[in-house]
């Protein structure tokens, strides 16, 4: 019991990196978060939180993070995550001016685009915060974490301890602003829910090779069994406020690129 507790707390206060408030997801998302079967804590607390991160095809580009978490106390090393927005901190460089250039495109291609960058930026997240948990632990608590083994040889991912989960509307409309400081012109990009309560599922596990040290991991994308057709359903008008806004229709959002 004491060791439960006191991972509980080294999550806490290693994930909740600047939080400060409550922010749980959208009305349109809280009921998927809350029905997960894997989680079975509807009342555990959302904390709000930001995190720096960099993108592989994009490396030298600072994204700035601002998301929700909350931790599963049945469940200690269950997380869930919900992405408020993504903010482009341009300094100029050439990897910036190259995602800017990523989203100038038209449908069908700029949904596409849109739900790449956001599964790579929860994919990013999602493993910067795990090795921000694990890195401190002791070796005996490290060893939990290492990867289960099938009969066959191969990694028994059903036993794996970490897992981080984010919900996300089935069908998504995807908004890009721009917030332009000084010389720089930051952009903001943020996802809304065209369907309400109905969402995809992506979740991540996380293990590492006792014999390496290194980090394996492995994604699931589960959507309804009867998924909704997006198209022609009308897009909500509720991008944030810029100088340039740019908005996809409300299009099919699960499963990898």
């Amino acid at each position: 019991m004491k060791k439960i507790i006191f991972l509980i707390s080294t999550i806490f206060l290693l994930l909740s990196n600047e939080s400060k408030s409550v922010c749980p997801p959208p009305a349109e998302e809280r009921s998927c978060f809350d029905a997960d079967y894997e989680c079975q804590n509807n009342q555990a607390t959302w904390w709000q939180a930001v995190e720096n991160i960099t993108l592989p095809e994009w490396p030298n580009c600072t994204l700035q993070v601002h998301y929700c978490w909350r931790q599963c106390a049945q469940s200690p090393h269950y997380s869930q995550y919900y992405i408020e927005s993504v903010i482009v901190l341009d300094n100029g460089c050439p990897d910036c001016q190259n995602l800017k250039a990523y989203f100038n495109v038209s449908e069908p291609d700029l949904s596409q685009h849109f739900r790449h960058y956001m599964n790579e930026v929860f994919y990013s997240l999602s493993e910067k915060l795990f090795w921000k948990f694990y890195n401190p632990l002791s070796s005996q608590d490290k060893a939990e974490y290492n990867c289960p083994t099938n009969p066959s040889g191969g990694i028994d991912w059903d036993n794996v301890r970490y897992k981080v989960v984010t919900f996300r509307g089935t069908c998504l409309s995807w908004c890009k602003v721009s917030q332009p400081v000084g010389y720089y012109d930051n952009f903001i990009t943020t996802s809304r829910t065209c369907i309400p309560n109905n969402c995809c599922k992506i979740k991540i596990a996380y293990c590492i090779d006792a014999q390496t040290g290194v980090l394996h991991s492995t994604r699931y994308f589960i959507s309804d069994p009867n998924p909704p057709n997006c198209e022609g359903t009308p897009r909500p008008l509720t991008c944030p406020e810029g100088v340039e806004v740019i908005q996809t229709d409300c299009k099919s959002n699960c499963g990898p690129e």
